[in-house]
């Protein structure tokens, strides 16, 4: 039986909703580092098991009835109800394909999840049993439950690690029926799907369609919303309009690390006096008053929210945009690691002047970045902030490309193996990673190593703990901040939203049409 849930049972059925989203895609495989799929593409698969809606430490049976836990092994039992849209039944064989394939040729964070997996096999159809490797912790068991399961029909003769463009097959309560590449995409609801009856799923993707609409900038979004083109508008304040609904939702979920990343393969940021004079010339003080309205919070921690945190005492500036004692403790630290100021520039001693590129991909943080940028420049450094098009900054990104960009890394309230590749030597060099600032520190590969072998939550808080100061002491990220709460405006005679609180705020497909 499914647990606690915040959808509406008694939800109706039928109607459309349409949403925005901002960029651009070009293909419907979002496992691989090629291209951009869109977000909404993820209901078209179902995972062996389902996040609950109420919290992120959870999973119900989906696509699995059940899983059995022994030393050394997990089995899955699959429901031999389960079938894809075009009606072929789900089998164990997919599943096996499946995890070979994600590690084999999909993004690396698959790589770093079921990297204490030993082996694989199916005893039979409806059943999988994975067999882990010596010192495998419980985070194992939890993200191969979460893995979705493709079909393996689907793909033969296709090569996965390129671009989709044909409609995809999965299991999930949507498939793909239009699209417009670039500015658009269409679903229907399977008809008679399969999981329709499952407690997990009651109240849940009650709509008969949903269309996805793309847009370059936040504004254009809004806009698009206020002249009725959109259902909902997620992140922004539409201004006041007759019949529409807005609220803020609170925000329930661990906190990760979000900022701007330094790239520690560039010469000027492998020195961690550097890299800490950069994240004291933020000032997140002017930050938030000027440009967030002062609702923001400040990320102290790679593990905000999760009751493990270490936490790291930034400067707290008093937002008036002068912060000199900030900016003298940044100098002396540049002067330490062998930087002088000369001619009104910072150099290093070959005479050579520290020149930052700062890679964005969402014109929203442009005002932020280039505040920024004026408190950098008044330390003689040279900033360049330049705004990319969604698959130029992506192929920069992957490649490594770049001196600093802004990424998060977010975080369960059980942190576990995506530990490793946010920050692992394993994939430091490893093009297409989540290690963006090529972490290779014995101290946090220690602290990963214990986070994983963690038995029980003392030992798992002790290690994150451990893991977030020696992260923290390696100033690898200028921390920004998050939002407790999320603003969401509505047409109140299109669609309605369930009453109960989720923890992510905002999920849709608890949604329904009036």
């Amino acid at each position: 039986m499914a647990g606690p849930s915040a959808a509406n049972v008694a939800a109706p059925k039928g109607g459309v909703l349409t949403v925005g989203a901002l960029g651009a895609f070009d293909n419907f495989n979002p496992f691989i580092l090629r291209g951009n799929a869109p977000d909404t593409v993820w209901q078209v698969w179902q995972p062996l098991f389902k996040f609950s809606d109420t919290d992120n430490v959870t999973e119900y049976a989906e696509v699995a009835r059940a899983v059995r836990v022994r030393p050394g092994a997990v089995t899955f039992l699959l429901d031999p109800r389960a079938r894809f849209s075009d009606g072929v039944r789900v089998t164990s064989a997919d599943v096996v394909w499946t995890y070979r394939t994600l590690v084999a040729q999909g993004l690396p964070l698959y790589a770093a999840e079921y990297g204490q997996v030993a082996g694989v096999r199916a005893p039979d159809d409806e059943t999988v049993v994975f067999t882990l490797k010596a010192g495998a912790g419980p985070d194992t068991v939890f993200n191969l439950a979460g893995m979705d399961v493709l079909p393996e029909h689907f793909w033969a003769g296709r090569d996965f690690s390129a671009p989709l463009r044909d409609f995809p097959v999965g299991s999930g309560p949507y498939r793909v029926t239009g699209v417009s590449w670039g500015s658009s995409v269409s679903y229907a609801h399977v008809r008679d799907w399969w999981a329709a009856g499952l407690p997990v799923d009651t109240g849940a993707d009650n709509f008969d369609g949903v269309t996805e609409l793309f847009f370059q900038d936040k504004a254009v979004e809004a806009q698009a919303f206020r002249a009725g083109l959109l259902d909902v508008l997620v992140g922004a304040e539409p201004g006041a309009e007759p019949g529409v609904a807005v609220a803020r939702l609170p925000l329930g979920l661990p906190e990760g690390m979000r900022g701007l990343v330094m790239n520690t393969r560039r010469a000027a940021f492998a020195d961690v006096r550097v890299r800490q004079a950069l994240t004291l010339a933020f000032d997140f003080g002017w930050v938030n008053r000027a440009l967030l309205g002062g609702r923001a919070v400040r990320c102290d921690s790679y593990f905000g929210n999760t009751g493990m945190a270490a936490g790291l005492a930034l400067p707290v500036t008093d937002g008036s945009g002068f912060e000199a004692a900030e900016l003298a403790r940044a100098m002396t630290l540049l002067n330490a690691a062998g930087w002088r100021v000369r001619d009104f520039a910072l150099v290093n001693a070959a005479g050579e002047p520290m020149r930052i590129e700062i890679l964005l991909d969402d014109p929203g943080d442009e005002r932020m970045v280039m505040a920024y940028a004026h408190d950098l420049g008044l330390l003689g450094i040279g900033v360049d902030v330049r705004e990319l098009d969604g698959a130029s900054y992506a192929r920069r990104v992957q490649g490594f490309d770049f001196d600093m960009t802004e990424a998060a890394f977010p975080v369960s309230g059980y942190p576990g193996s995506e530990q490793a590749g946010y920050f692992g030597c394993a994939d430091a060099d490893t093009p297409g990673s989540e290690n963006l600032a090529g972490v290779c520190d014995p101290a946090v590969e220690a602290a990963i190593g214990l986070v994983l072998s963690a038995r029980d939550f003392a030992g798992k808080k002790a290690a994150v703990q451990a893991l977030d100061a020696a992260l923290l002491r390696g100033y690898y990220v200028v921390p920004w901040f998050y939002l407790p709460e999320v603003t969401v405006a509505w047409w109140q005679n299109r669609v309605a939203k369930p009453e109960a609180a989720v923890v992510m705020g905002v999920d849709l497909s608890l949604w329904w049409a009036r």
